[in-house]
């Protein structure tokens, strides 16, 4: 059995995983990773001046993509990991999915107060700082489980809503030799997405079907999940007006007869307007933000309005709004099924609606 660096085998394992890009700052915490990709992979290396520009490259990549494999970042130690802070702030809530991987000092100096260490509350603790804004932040401390911590983490960023994963790797732990056979990456990148539940779709064709003035808003979730297509199918088997919130630009072509344009507070009128008087909302990977709703003042849920809505992410249905109907699912399936069901159940185009809204 030959024996290679826990930071050769994860540049080899990244490789292999299909990754592109790698953004990051040179530090001597991470010399040993960042020569392995350099030196040993096609992985192509983005430097950047800080460690905040390299995660909001990252940020930006995902955008274009969303999809795997995901971009990496790398960062050294002490400051320079600190300096991520706002920028994986900025992705956690976006929902952006990309993996950090930070350095730490030698984990045989852990707790004395070394160079750069975050040791006050305890050896290393810098990874606590992260973990209010990110999926999941971790401190390796084992050279022989450093890939499947690795492997775990990525898929947590990539499964269910995206979002940023830390991972910090100490230099002693990238310098020490493990076996140089790789586990299979693809189990933790292959993730098939929940579909929503077919009697929350049922009522909610229910309503749909009752609703004299429907009305779609939709935010950033459309895009992560990739569903413009089944979102454009599901306004136009209904005649239903799509609404989008700031973040969610771009889900709906806006010179579309259904458009309203953006609600919010910097909405149109008329889609604000129609917002208003909507009795059936149909909220699709939004979480109806104080920007989007003008301090939770555009629908009246539930008192003169129902709302069916969809997320990826169950902590967020109902969260500002009390909701009709629930469904934990990707926009993609969520939007397919209610399409299919509203089209079996005969939903009419609403044309008074579309009359006053006009």
């Amino acid at each position: 059995m030959r024996r290679i660096t826990v930071a050769r085998a994860l540049a080899r394992l990244l490789e292999e995983m299909g990754t592109e890009v790698a953004f990051g700052v040179n530090g001597h915490g991470n010399w040993a990773f960042l020569d392995a990709l350099v030196h040993e992979t096609k992985i192509r290396g983005v430097p950047a001046r800080a460690e905040d520009q390299a995660v909001q490259m990252a940020d930006g990549y995902w955008r274009m993509r969303r999809a795997a494999p995901l971009p990496i970042v790398t960062t050294s130690v002490g400051p320079g990991n600190m300096n991520i802070v706002p920028a994986v702030a900025t992705a956690f809530y976006e929902s952006i999915g990309l993996v950090v991987i930070a350095s730490a000092g030698a984990t045989h100096w852990f707790d004395r107060g070394g160079i750069e260490e975050a040791y006050r509350n305890g050896p290393e603790d810098w990874v606590a700082v992260l973990k209010p804004i990110t999926k999941r932040s971790l401190l390796v401390t084992r050279p022989d489980n450093a890939l499947d911590m690795f492997l775990r983490a990525y898929q947590t960023a990539i499964s269910g809503r995206p979002g940023p994963v830390v991972i910090q790797i100490p230099f002693d732990i990238q310098n020490t030799l493990i076996s140089d056979k790789l586990p299979d990456p693809r189990p933790f990148m292959q993730v098939h997405a929940p579909a929503p539940d077919p009697d929350g779709v049922r009522k909610a064709v229910a309503l749909l079907k009752a609703a004299k003035r429907p009305f779609i808003a939709v935010g950033s979730g459309i895009a992560n999940a990739r569903a413009w297509d089944e979102l454009l199918a599901l306004a136009e088997a209904t005649g239903i007006p799509v609404a989008t919130t700031a973040t969610g630009k771009g889900a709906f072509p806006e010179d579309h007869r259904l458009s309203v344009g953006c609600i919010g507070r910097a909405g149109t009128g008329h889609g604000n307007a129609a917002a208003r008087r909507a009795d059936v909302v149909i909220g699709v990977g939004t979480h109806f933000s104080d920007i989007d709703t003008g301090g939770w003042t555009l629908f009246d849920i539930p008192a003169r309005t129902h709302l069916i809505h969809l997320d990826i992410d169950s902590t967020e249905l109902g969260r500002a709004y009390s909701t009709a109907v629930a469904l934990t699912c990707d926009a993609r399936l969520g939007l397919a099924a209610l399409t299919e069901a509203v089209r079996k159940a005969g939903v009419k185009e609403p044309g008074a609606w579309l009359k006053e809204i006009a």
